[in-house]
């Protein structure tokens, strides 16, 4: 009785490897014509990968045009694999390389083998590169999206600075007033005339790229009309 667990299936994909870096692969051929020493027979495919199935384990392989057509129209629709054993203290077998696969409309084992699905090589290879575009259609716009925020939020800190740097500016044009501890009290507005206001309203529309009356009205709050007095000439 043949046992096919993980153990079995990490031996079989480890023997796979090293037959991939040899340069020779698993071969599939159409039923078992490579238990004959003798026998000149050339395989029809080969297996590119070994997997887990859960309840046992699946292979894909690549075939050549006729095989492949005649797995596509049903003429050949199992897989028989060819085994190495390894015996185990229960008297059960355990696979631990595959050495090469038949395909076969009688696998020893009834269902087993089963082809479940075959593709060209051209369209496989397009749906490949299908999603792979497809995916990094995905993260380009998941990107993009991701620099359009910070590019929102670097443009209002941006100007939340503007603004805090011109306040500032116009509260240090205000001297505090005292008492006469020398405790600050809040300064009545300071009187400027209103060439200086307009000058003010000016700059701050400019740093913030805000409307001039914007501005203007801001700086109204804080400070207040001084008109100079003109001394009479004598």
């Amino acid at each position: 009785m043949q046992l096919v667990d993980e153990k079995s299936l990490e031996s079989m994909k480890s023997a796979a490897r090293f037959s991939a870096l040899v340069g020779c692969g698993i071969p599939v051929y159409v039923g078992h014509p490579d238990e004959s020493p003798r026998s000149k027979a050339r395989p029809v495919g080969k297996i590119s990968r070994i997997f887990s199935l859960g309840d046992g384990i699946g292979v894909e392989a690549k075939y050549t045009e006729e095989a492949f057509r005649k797995i596509s129209s049903g003429k050949l629709k199992s897989m028989s694999p060819r085994w190495r054993m390894q015996k185990l203290p229960d008297g059960r077998f355990r696979p631990i390389k595959l050495i090469s696969a038949g395909l076969t409309n009688n696998p020893n084992i009834p269902e087993s083998g089963r082809v479940v699905g075959a593709l060209p090589a051209g369209l496989s290879s397009a749906r490949a590169r299908a999603e792979k575009a497809e995916e990094i259609s995905r993260r380009a716009k998941s990107a993009a999206e991701r620099a359009q925020k910070c590019s929102e939020s670097a443009r209002r800190l941006g100007e939340l600075s503007r603004a805090a740097t011109v306040e500032t500016r116009m509260r240090l044009a205000k001297p505090p007033a005292k008492t006469g501890g020398g405790e600050s009290l809040n300064p009545a507005p300071k009187k400027i005339s209103p060439r200086e206001m307009a000058d003010l309203a000016a700059r701050r529309s400019e740093e913030l790229g805000e409307p001039y009356s914007k501005s203007f009205a801001a700086i109204r709050r804080q400070f207040a009309f001084h008109n100079p007095q003109t001394k009479g000439i004598k």
